[in-house]
């Protein structure tokens, strides 16, 4: 060691000599909580969702205080949220989405797609808004998009 000092950097040499090779990273997952009252859709997203690299469904509930607590339980970093789910009141859900998950980025995923529902749930709380129509061209890089600063 005493030799190879003002030579150059130690950790250098040594993959010079050893061969050995600086580890890559392994990519995050994107952990994603599906919350639809839809059982079919619920499936076809998964499976849609499921075979894009980086993405994975990690839980699937169909009303909102299972919505609550998982997001509680498993932190996921992207919850998707249908509006019309029975008994919920979206508008007062999101903000305690936030609450119990507050890394989570909401995404609503609804056939309803008409302006001031867009407006009314960016402004209490949802990161992004995709129509079912569009399910299948804009969620994963919307998903992406959201998450790349995290």
């Amino acid at each position: 060691l005493s030799e190879l000092r003002g030579q150059g950097d130690w950790g250098d040499r040594m993959k010079k000599s050893t061969g050995a090779r600086a580890k890559t990273k392994k990519a995050k997952r994107i952990r994603i909580l599906m919350a639809d009252d839809n059982p079919k859709f619920l499936d076809k997203a998964t499976d849609f969702l499921s075979r894009h690299a980086g993405l994975m469904v990690v839980a699937e509930t169909g009303d909102a205080d299972s919505t609550l607590e998982l997001a509680r339980v498993l932190q996921p970093d992207v919850i998707l949220y249908d509006l019309r789910m029975p008994g919920t009141i979206w508008t007062k859900v999101f903000p305690r989405l936030r609450a119990q998950a507050p890394a989570a980025k909401i995404i609503v995923v609804s056939l309803i797609d008409e302006a001031g529902y867009v407006e009314t749930a960016l402004a209490v709380g949802a990161h992004g808004f995709v129509s079912k129509t569009r399910f299948t061209t804009d969620l994963v890089p919307l998903i992406r998009q959201l998450t790349s600063a995290t």
